[in-house]
């Protein structure tokens, strides 16, 4: 698959740009193995749409994983 066809797809299945761009992201920490595929299809991605979305949605996982990591490193409040 290509850029082209991913664009192709979001644009086809009227997908938003910004829950695309999160699935891409989710892929990209999956598969960081391929830096070579995601890197230039991001790039492309926010060339085309607005460039803060990534910036947005950075920070909410980032939030996640701070109260994820919040939870799991404090005892008392996983008694309760």
């Amino acid at each position: 698959m290509s850029r082209d066809d991913c664009v192709l797809y979001a644009g086809r299945f009227n997908l938003d740009p910004n829950k695309t761009l999160d699935v891409l992201l989710d892929l990209f920490e999956c598969r960081i193995e391929l830096e070579d595929f995601f890197l230039p299809l991001l790039k492309s991605f926010m060339e085309k749409y607005e460039s803060s979305a990534l910036c947005h949605i950075m920070g909410f996982k980032f939030q996640f994983y701070k109260v994820w990591y919040y939870y799991r490193t404090h005892s008392s409040v996983k008694k309760g």
